[in-house]
């Protein structure tokens, strides 16, 4: 599960960022069928970039489907496709919009609300979450600390989320 402005699925020679995911499907890492980008949005590097994810076998949701469809729809759609598989979540800071979010390393407008946002971390609870990467604050460019903020909540709704769901060993 990927949640980010950007497929991070490019074409491109080496281990770089945006090649992550097209090396892991590349590499067999992870199953690109049951895998989704979700919040894709804004002026891409280059042409073709979504069709090129796509036929790496990546699922994508754009903002705008995932806005238009609805939060709560799409995410019962994902939980229910992923059922009990082990998921591992890689949140990207601008998943959310800059207004929120200011000190990311790709701000990108049209991004999720702060609202909306731990509203999405919250229904992923339901995943059998195994691990899970937040990334992509830049401190350099976050002068108030908003984004560090959010993604410290955001961290704390995914802890309250596997608390929770650890079994109780009490008598």
């Amino acid at each position: 599960m990927h949640l980010d402005a950007h497929t991070d699925a490019y074409p491109l020679a080496g281990n770089t960022g945006p090649a992550a995911f097209h090396r892991a499907a590349e590499s067999r890492l992870l199953d690109p069928t049951v895998s989704y980008h979700i919040g894709l949005r804004g002026p891409v590097a280059s042409k073709g970039l979504y069709a090129h994810a796509r036929e790496l076998g990546y699922q994508l949701v754009t903002i705008t489907e995932l806005l238009d469809r609805g939060i709560i729809p799409v995410l019962d759609e994902v939980v229910r496709r992923l059922a009990n598989r082990p998921v591992y979540i890689c949140w990207d800071m601008d998943f959310f919009d800059p207004s929120v979010a200011p000190g990311v390393i790709t701000p990108n407008w049209d991004g999720v609300t702060a609202r909306e946002g731990l509203q999405i971390a919250r229904l992923l609870r339901r995943l059998n979450i195994v691990a899970i990467d937040i990334n992509c604050v830049s401190p350099l460019h976050d002068a108030a600390g908003l984004a560090a903020f959010l993604c410290a909540r955001v961290i704390l709704e995914f802890l309250a989320g596997l608390a929770a769901a650890r079994p109780s060993h009490r008598d």
